[in-house]
């Protein structure tokens, strides 16, 4: 099913089902496919989906409540195809708003967002929206999203993200991904996939109020960068990180600093033949008594300096 070309579409037009479509949608490339189906009229007739309900079988619906008597954007558009690939509804209204910001006059409990297939980048989609309190993704139909870097920077007042339905099978880019989200306490991302991840650094940088982080089903054997992934993590008191693969990481420097009340860290399992960089990696871990680095390996020029300050 996945080397169904253009010219085998004609086979289609006796189906009748809208869950044959699913399925068919399922095991081929998203893009191309619904590409296909939007502009076949003919197809579109005989599975009884019009352009209305056509999006709805790729889209990725979340809902945000803001933060009250904040006002400020609540989302970002970088992509090429920019705003006609967000529909944006606030309250229960059925009509979509342009608005990408709260003003002072409006007055909104719940802002729902659905986001087109088009959309393949979630880079800075949140980035410094400081009215956001809690994000909630309703539907992830789509695995097709490869980069989330800084997409929650410093959105200061986010308190609850719910990962429950999120897709992360393609994503190459988290670095920054949460940087700045001073006010999470809890963050449960025992369901990411993480398998093709390159990239981590600053991903939890000053998260300063983390008391809880499940990272225990990270795959980062394909990751290189891990400069400053924990770092100014100051309420968080165990990071379980057994299953990490590191032997692909080159930077680690900081990785670890200013995580004052850290207390259990399981890095017993770690690989670092190749990192160059480790320098103030356990800056000001003051709460740690006790580390295994019975694993590490480390080259004769890898920068230490400062490495247990």
């Amino acid at each position: 099913m996945e080397n169904i070309n253009i010219n085998s579409f004609h086979l289609l037009n006796d189906v009748k089902s809208k869950y044959i479509l699913r399925h068919i949608f399922s095991l081929m490339h998203q893009r191309k496919f619904l590409s296909i189906i939007k502009y076949n009229k003919n197809l579109q007739k005989r599975l009884d989906i019009g352009i209305k309900n056509f999006r709805n079988i790729s889209i990725i619906k979340l809902e945000i409540i803001p933060k009250k008597n904040t006002y400020g954007k609540f989302i970002n558009f970088f992509e090429k195809s920019k705003h006609h690939n967000y529909h944006i509804y606030f309250n229960d209204d059925k009509e979509e708003t342009k608005k990408q910001d709260i003003s002072e006059n409006d007055k909104i409990n719940k802002i729902k967002i659905i986001i087109d297939y088009d959309v393949k980048s979630f880079k800075k989609l949140f980035k410094e929206c400081e009215c956001i309190k809690k994000i909630k993704f309703i539907t992830f139909q789509r695995n097709d999203i490869i980069d989330m870097s800084y997409m929650f920077y410093y959105c200061r007042l986010l308190e609850e993200v719910d990962f429950t339905n999120f897709n992360t099978d393609k994503v190459k880019h988290m670095n920054h991904m949460f940087c700045g989200c001073n006010s999470l306490k809890y963050l449960n991302l025992s369901n990411f996939n993480t398998k093709k991840v390159t990239t981590m650094s600053h991903m939890f940088w000053d998260c300063n109020s983390l008391e809880f982080l499940n990272v225990s089903s990270f795959n980062t054997k394909h990751v290189t960068n891990m400069c400053s992934m924990f770092s100014g993590c100051s309420s968080l008191e165990q990071l379980n990180l057994f299953n990490f693969i590191t032997k692909n990481v080159k930077d680690m420097r900081a990785m670890f600093s200013d995580c004052e009340s850290l207390k259990d860290l399981n890095i017993s399992k770690f690989n670092t033949a190749n990192v160059t960089n480790m320098s103030y990696m356990f800056d000001n871990c003051i709460s740690i008594k006790e580390l295994d680095l019975s694993k590490f390996k480390t080259k004769k020029r890898i920068n230490r300096t400062s490495m247990f300050s």
